[in-house]
């Protein structure tokens, strides 16, 4: 769930209930867990995980994250 500003940004404010859990190939994966060891990297002011469909395991998991500065880290190395 998000929230605009007067100026138009989108922030984010927090998960609904049923996104609370990630369940990818059966596991269960708190996206509030994944978040807190990515925001422990140095240079990351911010992360969002969240579940995407997926084929093959039912969902996947994704994740948005804010470094300083930019270009500092690949996908590959957060994940």
């Amino acid at each position: 769930m998000g929230r605009f500003d007067d100026e138009g940004y989108l922030y984010y404010v927090r998960r609904k209930p049923e996104k609370e859990l990630i369940k990818p190939g059966g596991e269960n994966v708190y996206p509030a867990e994944v978040e807190t060891v990515i925001v422990q990297m140095e240079g990351v002011t911010g992360a969002c995980v969240f579940g995407i469909p997926d084929a093959k395991w039912g969902e996947a998991i994704k994740a948005v994250v804010e470094v300083k500065p930019a270009g500092r880290y690949t996908g590959e190395q957060v994940s």
